[in-house]
């Protein structure tokens, strides 16, 4: 095992990072998206887009089974 004097990571440079507000798409441009995406992705595109689910923290974790696409009456 070998031990270090100083911390290796102080000599590294930092990333440069524009922070921006996110975008709100035009719905010509979540058609393009949409036309795009691949048949298997297309729905999770979709309920993304217009149900403003973020990918990582909300959309990739839905129950899919749980999901019902047909129409219901109430």
């Amino acid at each position: 095992m070998e031990y270090s004097l100083k911390n290796p990571a102080c000599g590294i440079e930092k990333a440069s990072e524009q922070i921006t507000k996110p975008g709100i798409l035009t719905l010509p441009e979540a058609e393009v998206i949409l036309r795009a995406t691949g048949a298997d992705f297309v729905l999770a595109i979709a309920i993304g887009l217009f149900a403003d689910l973020r990918l990582e923290a909300e959309l990739w974790h839905l129950d899919w089974e749980s999901i019902k696409l047909g129409r219901q009456a109430h």
